[in-house]
């Protein structure tokens, strides 16, 4: 069977400019002041939510490294992407339970795939020094200063101002230094509008791929339209709360969020009965309980909402 590549990825001096562009639409100053706001967002979803045709999560990755090369702050880039790495390795070791320490390790290993080449040999060094003493049992990083990682990084990441650049592709052309970018928070509406959005194409490319078979390729889409889904549900959350919506347009948030939900429940379901036999077919029983509950904790938090809400206009 032979692929054939519809739209190739775009060229990385096509893709730089239209990152940069993208993420100042956004109202962000840099990609790494984006990424902030998203601090435990895999980068396939960060990738997912800029929308940038034919540009992807890679390509976020080597402009972050390059912002942080400008800013002479490799080691913040590297703990962000470990974050991220963490934050989805852990999720799925709540969902499947088993081996706390082997969900740690697959996190260490992917994140050594995303440092620059003279640097993996610290992956070794910070890998070994968490599983020697494993953080509580409930920990999850929540952003790059996690205390428990700054103080491994403190121990294990060496001095940059006493190294060759990260890399000669790397850094090429670039100041050795800037003032780094303080990140910001998308609006609650802006952050629904995209997650939807998100949801949305997700949920496209799992009927694609069940359409053709591609099951072995499934799960990490699926995983993805759930986080999205939770990240939309979040940010309705927040508009409701403080975005003082009028009844009206809190009802038709909800209905697009409820309309959403339903679509991915429906891909999930099918996905379900075409992975009968397969490996990832328990991941999926996760994935589509994860989504049920969360729904639920939605429906039981929005009455009294909806009464304060009702409230506050009648007696207006």
């Amino acid at each position: 069977m032979t692929t054939t590549v519809l739209f190739p990825w775009m060229e990385w001096e096509e893709a730089r400019p239209l990152i940069d562009a993208a993420v100042l639409r956004e109202g962000f100053p840099s990609l790494t002041a984006y990424a902030g706001s998203l601090p435990q967002a895999d980068l396939l979803d960060l990738s997912c939510l800029l929308a940038i045709a034919r540009v992807h999560s890679g390509q976020l990755q080597r402009r972050l490294w390059e912002e942080a090369a400008e800013a002479g702050n490799l080691a913040r880039c590297a703990r962000d992407l470990l974050v991220r790495a963490l934050c989805v390795r852990l999720g799925a070791w709540r969902q499947s339970g088993g081996s706390r320490a082997r969900y740690l390790e697959d996190a260490f290993y992917a994140w050594r795939e995303q440092l620059p080449e003279n640097f993996r040999h610290v992956e070794d060094e910070i890998r070994s020094a968490m599983l020697a003493v494993e953080p509580p049992a409930d920990w999850v990083p929540e952003h790059a200063d996690d205390s428990i990682l700054v103080s491994l990084f403190a121990q294990h990441w060496p001095d940059e101002a006493e190294r060759e650049p990260a890399s000669e592709a790397l850094v090429s052309g670039l100041p050795a230094a800037a003032t780094p970018t303080k990140p910001g928070r998308a609006t609650p509406s802006i952050a629904f509008e995209r997650a939807m959005t998100c949801v949305d194409t997700r949920c496209r490319q799992l009927t694609i791929l069940l359409d053709l078979g591609d099951l072995d390729s499934v799960e990490p889409v699926a995983r993805s339209a759930v986080n999205l889904w939770l990240a939309g549900s979040s940010a309705y959350r927040r508009l409701a709360r403080h975005g003082e919506p009028t009844v009206t347009e809190v009802k038709a948030i909800r209905q697009r969020l409820d309309a959403m939900y339903l679509r991915l429940l429906n891909a999930l379901k099918r996905a379900c009965s075409l992975l009968e036999r397969h490996p990832s077919r328990n991941t999926f029983d996760d994935l589509w309980m994860e989504l049920v509950t969360a729904a639920a904790q939605l429906d039981s938090d929005a009455r009294p909402r909806a009464a304060s809400i009702a409230g506050l206009h009648n007696v207006s």
